[in-house]
C-alpha cells in the first residue's frame, strides 16, 4: 500500500495507491478499508480523515482467479493546535 503520507495533521487529506501486476488494475476486485469501514473499490483513491488518533488502512484484492490478497498500513493522524495551546508565560 502506497500512501501521500501516513502521518500529519488534522485534516489529513489521504490518497492510497495499491502496488500491484498490471493485470490485477484491469480484472481484480479492491475493497479499500478504513478501520474497518470501506472507503473505496478501486486501485487508488482518497479520504478526508479528520478525526485524531491512529487508524487503520487495509485493502483486499481478490484476482480474477479468486486469490486472496491483503494489506495494511497504520495512519497517523494529529490533532491541530489551536492557537490557545501555546502559552508565552506573560499571561
Amino acid at each position: 500500500i502506497r500512501v501521500s503520507s501516513a502521518i500529519g495533521i488534522e485534516p489529513l487529506n489521504l490518497a492510497y495507491s495499491a502496488e500491484c501486476p498490471g493485470d490485477w488494475t484491469r480484472s481484480a476486485d479492491f475493497l479499500w478499508t478504513l478501520n474497518g469501514a470501506p472507503i473505496g473499490s478501486s486501485v487508488n483513491g482518497h479520504k478526508l480523515v479528520s478525526e485524531p488518533g491512529e487508524h487503520s488502512l487495509s485493502l483486499l484484492v481478490v484476482t480474477a482467479a479468486g486469490l486472496e490478497h491483503r494489506a495494511s498500513r497504520m495512519i497517523r493522524v494529529l490533532p491541530r493546535m489551536g492557537a490557545t495551546a501555546f502559552s508565552t508565560g506573560n499571561d
